[in-house]
């Protein structure tokens, strides 16, 4: 029996969220009922399932993670699943210790993609505001884990006519990356001022600035400081998925980098193109 952990894409939009819930579709519970189909897994109790990321409904991912125990091999596993999962594209395996958590990560990698042009000064500039370690409770969603959440760095490119605003640091709380676009945006078109955004990270009076829209949130990546195994995807994978995909114009860019996976090398970087949304582990 060994612990593997795989990365995988999916199509946001085709699922209730991420995490299992009764009787509704969602990536967790659709990756949980193929493992067992093949018979990767028993149950998710009995293989110490556990995943990376829990994004919310809408949200998409190109490198999500899960990791179980198994008597599977991993490349074959890959296959299996991909023949059987619709809109959820496995490509990366990686054979770890058997205490390896998928929740805690070194780093995680969020993009959001913004329609047209911003001033990218003053996008920049009220994103530079929550870099470091802030407390996030008027940007996110109420719950438990604490407040304080701590922002590596932020970074804006133009990407084929988008905005592309990418977001890194270790966790996430629910809802924290749209809740920051959000802001930054209004900061952005002079509809509030950075003064705002740094008295709602002051921990002052409940204040709200919007959430933005989940379909333009991408997780990118989960890196674990250890170099996955990414599988070459078969003609097959590559054809069916490009029947399914490329009819949703504000997932066409992920879908793009999802179909290219197959002529990168192995890697666990957190430099990949895509796309939108978020977790509680990140959401």
């Amino acid at each position: 029996m060994r612990r593997i952990a795989l990365k995988f894409g999916y199509d946001g939009s085709s699922f209730n969220g991420y995490q299992r819930q009764p009787e509704r579709r969602t990536v967790e519970g659709e990756i949980i009922e193929t493992l067992e189909a093949v018979g990767a897994i028993e149950d998710p109790e009995s293989s110490a399932f556990q995943s990376g990321s829990r994004t919310d409904a809408g949200v998409h991912a190109l490198a999500n993670a899960v990791a179980f125990n198994t008597d599977f091999g991993s490349a074959d596993l890959l296959s299996a699943l991909n023949a059987k999962c619709r809109h959820i594209l496995f490509h990366s395996y990686l054979e770890v210790p058997a205490t390896f958590n998928p929740r805690k990560a070194v780093m995680r990698h969020y993009r959001y993609l913004l329609r047209g042009r911003y001033d990218r000064g003053k996008l920049e500039s009220a994103l530079k505001l929550f870099v470091g370690t802030r407390d996030f409770s008027n940007f996110a969603k109420s719950g438990p884990g604490g407040r304080f959440r701590s922002i590596e760095r932020v970074g804006i490119s133009e990407i084929s006519g988008w905005t592309a605003i990418d977001l890194h640091g270790r966790s996430f709380l629910h809802n924290m990356v749209r809740r920051i676009v959000s802001a930054a945006v209004l900061a952005a078109e002079g509809k509030i001022t950075e003064g705002d955004i740094e008295s709602a990270l002051s921990g002052g009076p409940a204040k709200s600035f919007g959430l933005a829209r989940p379909e333009f949130l991408i997780l990118m990546d989960i890196d674990y400081g250890m170099r996955f195994r990414r599988v070459p995807l078969t003609a097959g994978t590559l054809d069916l998925w490009k029947k399914r995909l490329y009819t949703m114009m504000a997932v066409e860019y992920l879908y793009r980098e999802m179909l290219g996976a197959e002529d990168e090398d192995e890697s666990d970087s957190t430099h990949r193109n895509a796309r939108n949304r978020e977790d509680n582990g990140g959401s």
